[in-house]
């Protein structure tokens, strides 16, 4: 859908439209856990509403691209991202505003300021209630609110679970259900957490939602390695690192494998050059580029920016080893023929 919008914005030279697209498909990236093209298409999307004034479409776009921020740990940008946008008191109904404030109640969350992100959070709820939005596919307030809560209100924050888990089953959403089966199990502990972890684990699996998969088996690992079941632990601890990797996702990657160190095992260590470092945008894009095609024609191909293919050049020059394009087919036939 996202790619029909961006050949209709194209055939008619529609830069709202153009927005909606790269808007619509860094959510997409984002919520697939393919957050180097996230990033990517947040940040054109981010240049091109402030260029154009695109108000209504920036808080969205810049909540996209400070989640993705987040994940790889660079918070002080994510902060004064979120911080520099403002929405007009007469468009606080809109979703545009609880998506830049989730958005921000992680930023206070990681810069460890709980009660300010437990305000923002149910400032969240208040708004996403008033605006008759209860589907926790569209947003997870309630699960993130009750983790924050549990020590305090812990009679509260199983009632928001509850709540969550009732609706994400009412929605038939796997990704809704492992979220809030993963705030049920962080919020339970002991036995009865170890399955409702288990069982997040096993939902967000039958969907597309890789990170929040990596995230549920990290937690499973992480209570399994407290519960002194050591070995148990180091499987999906495992799979944790590998899925967190893949994404681009480094804080989880590091946790995971903080965790899975504590859990005895002794992790092989990811390539950080060649054909197994590419990311998938940049393997495309490195592709394309060996073909013979120019910048701004992959642009055009790809639906992104001229920028971004050269951002993905220069990354995969680096990790290729080579300095030109002339290079490149050599390279790849050398690093990424297929096996056998």
């Amino acid at each position: 859908v996202a790619d029909a919008l961006l050949a209709d914005a194209r055939a008619r030279g529609s830069v709202v439209g153009f927005v909606n697209g790269i808007g619509t498909r860094a959510l997409v990236s984002l919520r697939l856990g393919a957050l180097a093209d996230a990033e990517a298409d947040a940040r054109a999307a981010v240049a091109l509403t402030r260029e154009h004034g695109i108000f209504l479409v920036e808080p969205f776009v810049v909540a996209y691209l400070a989640s993705v921020l987040l994940e790889r740990g660079e918070l002080a940008e994510a902060e004064a991202l979120v911080d520099e946008v403002t929405v007009p008191d007469a468009f606080r109904s809109l979703p545009c505003w609880p998506t830049l404030l989730e958005a921000r109640a992680r930023v206070q969350l990681a810069r460890g300021a709980r009660a300010r992100a437990i305000g923002i959070w149910t400032e969240v709820g208040e708004t996403w209630d008033l605006s008759q939005v209860c589907n926790p596919n569209v947003t997870s307030w309630r699960s993130e609110l009750a983790l924050l809560l549990a020590e305090h209100d812990p009679a509260g924050a199983r009632s928001l679970v509850e709540r969550d888990l009732a609706l994400a089953r009412r929605a038939g959403s796997c990704r809704a259900v492992g979220i809030a089966l993963r705030a049920k199990g962080l919020l339970a502990g002991g036995e009865a957490g170890l399955e409702d972890l288990a069982a997040a684990a096993s939902a967000l699996e039958r969907s597309p939602a890789v990170l929040e998969h990596a995230r549920a088996l990290t937690d499973l690992g992480a209570a399994l390695r407290r519960s002194n079941r050591r070995a148990e632990a180091r499987g999906p601890l495992g799979r944790a690192r590998e899925l967190a990797y893949g994404c681009g996702a480094l804080v989880l990657t590091e946790r995971a494998e903080a965790e899975l160190r504590a859990a005895g095992a002794r992790p092989r260590r990811f390539a950080l050059s060649g054909a197994d470092a590419l990311t998938a945008s940049e393997q495309r894009v490195v592709r394309l580029a060996a073909s013979g095609l120019s910048n701004r024609e992959i642009a055009q191909q790809l639906f992104v920016t001229v920028n971004t293919v050269e951002s993905h050049l220069r990354h995969g020059y680096l990790k290729l080893g080579v300095h030109s394009r002339a290079e490149l087919p050599t390279a790849l036939s050398e690093q990424l023929a297929e096996p056998g």
